[in-house]
């Protein structure tokens, strides 16, 4: 399939055949290395989440030293985030591997994929509530439909001329750089309104709201203290009207009312996998659920649809399956993807480990925009190697 407009809904078929498994010869055989590769990553990655609670999941697991520290350092470093990316690109190649075939052999590919994804939707759920409530499957199925209304919507008349896997191409890379351009954009208007003073103010009034954070953290929690009180951070408070001592005092409630919380759901969580029974843990999962399909749709959004049109594009285009013709590319991904990858990651990795990042929310989201962009770059870097 050359680098061409995609045939249109009506476009004539030769007559219908069996849509079956590729013939072996026709299979592309980089795929299949590029699947196992990306699920070696994300048992990798995994394996520690099977034994932390999902309260925990993208934090540091402080407790952690000598070797176990250094591995799970490594983990973060080279595992976290990049290889779920992967396997999305990997989809979106496979939804194009599918979508040509079904064009091939003149079968209705709409319906049938459709199917295939409510299908991928229930076993993700299943899967979910009662095995492992880390499970993304429905994301991908709920980003597998969107991404075949994207298609059919671009085989309109109004946007027919941008049906092409180049113009695809360049949304989805647009599209994923668009979070770490908001980010820095932001970034740089928050560095040039704040000058030395401003930052040495804040730096102090966050080491003393940290200070005393500890100290009450550290105190016994009353027997009667409710953690699902959430007055204090929904209440509707005008802070340009506190004065600085009011800001910094309801700033400490917050902060300690949300630690506390998290801990509680950490620890209640560990004891229920750990110690309840199956009926328990099942409920525990089923808990879980309306907040993980509320995250559905903004992860499609963000995340997975771009990744999809990138993926398509390497089908669509040919270049995979004729990549020994595009060792340029490839080279090229690989020594760019991976020396920007790594040195992001551990730069990011480096600032949010850091104590002060615990304490200024600036660098935690300096240390958090650059381990999210090496993510992509370290995939890329991946493929390309």
């Amino acid at each position: 399939m050359t680098d061409s407009t995609i045939p249109p809904a009506d476009t004539p078929v030769p007559e219908q055949q069996s849509l079956g498994p590729i013939a072996a010869a026709k299979r592309i055989e980089v795929m299949d290395i590029l699947r196992g590769f990306a699920l070696i990553g994300i048992v990798l990655m995994n394996i520690e989440w099977f034994s932390r609670s999902s309260t925990e999941l993208g934090s540091f697991d402080r407790s952690l030293t000598g070797i176990d520290h250094a591995a799970g350092w490594l983990i973060r470093c080279f595992v976290e985030g990049k290889f779920y990316k992967l396997f999305a690109l990997l989809f979106g190649m496979g939804f194009a591997v599918m979508l040509l075939r079904a064009q091939e052999v003149g079968r209705p590919f709409g319906a049938w994929f459709t199917r295939r994804m409510l299908a991928l939707f229930v076993f993700g759920l299943i899967h979910f509530v009662f095995i492992w409530n880390g499970d993304i499957l429905h994301d991908y199925a709920f980003g597998g439909l969107m991404f075949l209304l994207w298609i059919y919507a671009f085989r309109t008349r109004r946007l027919q001329r941008f049906n092409n896997p180049r113009t695809f191409l360049k949304i989805g890379l647009v599209w994923l750089l668009l979070p770490a351009f908001v980010a820095s954009l932001a970034g740089m208007v928050y560095s040039v309104r704040t000058d030395n003073t401003d930052f040495e103010a804040a730096w102090k009034t966050d080491q003393e709201v940290a200070v005393i954070v500890d100290e009450q953290l550290a105190e016994p929690v009353p027997e009667d203290y409710d953690f699902d009180d959430d007055a204090t951070d929904e209440e509707d408070v005008d802070e340009a009207e506190l004065s600085d001592e009011e800001r910094k005092e309801l700033r400490i409630e917050r902060t300690v009312r949300s630690e506390r919380r998290s801990d509680k759901k950490a620890s209640d969580e560990t004891a229920i996998l750990s110690e309840g029974s199956y009926l328990e843990a099942t409920k525990h999962r089923l808990s879980k659920l309306p907040q993980a399909l509320g995250q559905t749709p903004p992860m499609t959004i963000l995340i997975l649809i771009p990744i999809f049109l990138v993926g398509y594009w390497f089908i669509a285009s040919g270049v995979l399956k004729s990549h020994r013709e595009h060792h340029t590319l490839f080279r090229s991904m690989a020594w760019i993807g991976l020396t920007a990858g790594f040195s992001t990651s551990v730069g990011g990795l480096l600032i949010m480990q850091h104590p002060a990042a615990q304490t200024s929310r600036s660098l935690l989201a300096v240390g958090g925009t650059l381990f999210f962009l090496s993510q992509y770059l370290l995939s890329a870097g991946y493929l390309g190697m």
